[in-house]
């Protein structure tokens, strides 16, 4: 069920990832809108999640579900905001989606997420 993707974006700048929640053999969709879910951001995999750069416990759930992977359109979205990245330092972070409900926790998506440097500052 977890899915590696690399994501990217720049300091102080509104981005949006999307993640489509597929099954471990990723053959079927499926529906998050039950779901609770955290996305955080830390520079090393065993930092304490207090200590996480950026975290993200606010989403959105677009398109129309479908269990057949080629008709879903349902993506959980996550906004990060300016205000999220403009004190982390540009760099090579570590990112999570994870599903939190009790007796369910799953990480749906993982991987590399890159900070770039904004050349504006406001």
């Amino acid at each position: 069920m977890a899915k590696q993707k690399a994501l990217e974006m720049f300091q102080r700048t509104v981005r949006e990832f999307g993640f489509t929640v597929l099954n471990e053999e990723e053959d079927t969709a499926i529906d998050a809108t039950a779901f609770t879910l955290s996305w955080m951001v830390k520079k090393r995999k065993s930092d304490p999640d207090a200590d996480a750069a950026v975290t993200i416990t606010t989403f959105t759930i677009e398109g129309v579900f479908n269990p057949d992977r080629s008709v879903n359109t349902q993506v959980v979205v996550v906004t990060v905001e300016d205000t999220h990245t403009a004190n982390v330092p540009a760099g090579i972070y570590h990112h999570e989606l994870k599903r939190t409900n009790p007796g369910f926790p799953v990480v749906l998506s993982y991987g590399q997420f890159t900070l770039r440097h904004a050349v504006h500052q406001s």
